[in-house]
């Protein structure tokens, strides 16, 4: 069980980092809140922010054919090297 834990803890430690580091992003415009290992975000183009992630390498999902979710992108919580990256590749294509 203590694994079990510290694992739910590690990724709630991480999807708060993520969070506010998104909050830097220019291109983000509202962070959903999330009880799930994942952030739901409201961006300016999300078919065009896909687009740019994917050629950096970064998957991710392009929730805007939901209903309610127009310009959404979901960011899965991942280690934090992958949460790195993917900040690094959003700074970088809001350049």
């Amino acid at each position: 069980m203590d694994l079990i834990k510290n694992e739910i803890a590690s990724i709630l430690d991480s999807k708060d980092v993520l969070y506010k580091q998104l909050l830097d992003v220019d291109f983000v415009e509202k962070i959903f809140p999330s009880e799930a290992n994942f952030l739901l975000v409201r961006v300016d183009d999300a078919a065009k922010r896909y687009q740019q992630l994917i050629e950096k390498g970064i998957v991710t999902r392009n929730r805007s054919s939901q209903p309610l979710c127009e310009n959404t992108l979901r960011f899965t919580i991942g280690t934090t090297q992958e949460n790195k990256r993917l900040i690094e590749a959003l700074i970088d294509i809001s350049k």
